[in-house]
């Protein structure tokens, strides 16, 4: 039995806490040192230390011994005097630290996701760069890949880059075989990236909508894109069937 059974369930607690963390986002060496001072100081409790007992002969000869007890003592931190309960309050800390930080890194996470959806889609439809737009896009579902609209803007993006391909291509100065490398990897890209927002949710328009627009536009480019495009239409007028394009 350690005779500070609390210092090392201290320790424990923030090894447990750390190896939790560990694992959830990457930490440096000064984070972990810090985590495992504080976590350990809930270890210590204040009691004092027993009293100094000075045992002094008796003059008297009598045999008999006198005991003085200091008045001074000394004090430390004292969470509780249970051992039980000081494993369970610090299992408690730990818990409860651990939720705190995963709710704001995922806090974190998400308004960093809508930062750069935002700059991409300035960069989209103002400045006309869909290169620099899908970069951004790209850094947005890489923070918050749940969001379809992510991957709805994306896959416009990536069709703007191959419209602009194609109305650049120059046969007397440029590479075919390079140019139908290049817009062959952009449609593919804009088609995974709508299937990408639809089986995120099937049950919203804009997505099958967002797919439907991205075969119709590749439909000279690529056999088959027509009646893809009409099974995306079709699931539209399906899913609402009071809106604009089921009168269409």
């Amino acid at each position: 039995r350690s005779e500070h059974p609390e210092l090392a369930l201290g320790a424990f607690g923030a090894i447990v806490f750390a190896w939790a963390v560990w694992f959830m986002y990457p930490m440096n060496l000064a984070a972990l040192v810090v985590l495992f001072g504080l976590l350990g100081t809930f270890a210590f409790f204040e009691r004092p230390k027993e009293k100094l007992r000075l045992a002094e002969a008796d003059e008297s000869g009598d045999g008999a011994e006198t005991v003085r007890v200091a008045d001074d003592t000394e004090r430390y931190w004292d969470l509780y005097r249970s051992s039980h309960r000081t494993l369970g309050a610090s299992f408690a800390v730990i818990l409860v630290m651990i939720a705190g930080v995963a709710a704001g890194y995922l806090e974190l996470q998400r308004y960093a996701s809508t930062a750069f959806y935002g700059f991409g889609i300035e960069k989209l439809s103002r400045e006309r760069d869909p290169a620099r737009a899908i970069a951004d896009f790209v850094r947005a579902e890489q923070f918050w890949g749940s969001e379809p609209a992510y991957y709805r803007a994306l896959s416009q993006a990536f069709l703007q880059q191959a419209s602009g391909t194609v109305s650049g291509f120059r046969p007397d100065e440029s590479d075919a075989q390079a140019t139908r490398t290049q817009l062959q990897a952009l449609i593919e890209n804009a088609i995974r990236a709508a299937q990408q927002a639809v089986a995120l949710n099937r049950l919203d328009t804009q997505n099958w909508l967002t797919l439907g627009l991205v075969y119709e536009n590749i439909i000279p480019l690529v056999p088959g894109a027509e009646g893809q495009a009409k099974v995306a239409y079709e699931t539209v007028t399906k899913l609402d069937p009071q809106g604009p394009l089921a009168r269409l």
